[in-house]
């Protein structure tokens, strides 16, 4: 989504789709973010936990998409802010593809 310099009307319900489903405080975060400039290390530093990495991760690619190639450079930068496995963030790929 804004990893391509805008959101769209369909990247913005897909954000409030995803967004409903997470913790409120992630929830919180991830809008928050969502407001400046795409940065993976800033929402990297936001998880304290591995599981909020990888819902941040996953988040992010529900909302991201993979369809221009700054929205992947974006999602593999922020995987490696994560420290997400490659199979980690393979198995999310694949959830968030089959959602």
């Amino acid at each position: 989504a804004k990893a391509d310099g805008h959101i769209d009307e369909a990247e913005n319900a897909a954000i409030e789709a995803a967004l409903r489903d997470l913790p409120l405080d992630v929830r919180a975060s991830l809008t928050t973010t969502l407001m400046r400039p795409a940065d993976a290390a800033a929402v990297a530093r936001r998880a304290t936990s591995d599981q909020e990495r990888r819902e941040i991760y996953a988040a992010s690619v529900m909302i991201t998409g993979r369809d221009h190639p700054d929205e992947i450079t974006y999602l593999d930068t922020l995987a490696r802010a994560l420290d997400l496995p490659a199979d980690v963030v393979a198995a999310l790929d694949a959830g968030v593809a089959r959602a």
